[in-house]
């Protein structure tokens, strides 16, 4: 027998607003899960950045005060490539009499940073006049 009424959408099936509920919770939770893990990920991003940041201008301050101890030492010195720590810095040394530039290009893999600098030799030691720095 047909009946002339259907009946109420609550009554035929009495679990599915509870399993509309635990989806609607779960889907919540789930996108407030993912959300965190992001950000997370997005905070050890910004971590590495500031970390390889700092070990870079470490290298490039070293290579930049090695170029001016050999400076000092003989006022011939050119440059050169010296291994740092995990990167590497290459030193460009150019200039004629008492007015020199140094030149320093320091890089840990992908981050490369620039440092140049002025110095007049005076009785053998370099005095700087400016310091300018760039980061690649």
């Amino acid at each position: 027998m047909k009946r002339l009424f259907p009946a109420p959408v609550g009554s035929a099936r009495p679990g599915s607003m509870l399993l509309v509920t635990v989806l609607i919770v779960g889907s919540i939770a789930l996108l407030t899960s993912i959300s965190v893990a992001l950000r997370g990920m997005h905070e050890l991003s910004m971590a590495q950045g500031i970390r390889k940041s700092m070990e870079l201008t470490a290298i490039a301050d070293g290579c930049m005060e090695e170029a001016m101890l050999r400076l000092s030492r003989s006022s011939s010195y050119a440059g050169g490539t010296l291994a740092v720590g995990g990167g590497s810095c290459t030193i460009v040394v150019s200039g004629t009499g008492s007015l020199r530039t140094i030149a320093v290009d320091a890089a840990i893999g992908r981050w490369a940073k620039e440092l140049t600098t002025q110095a007049t030799l005076e009785a053998g030691a370099p005095d700087i006049l400016f310091w300018t720095e760039g980061i690649d």
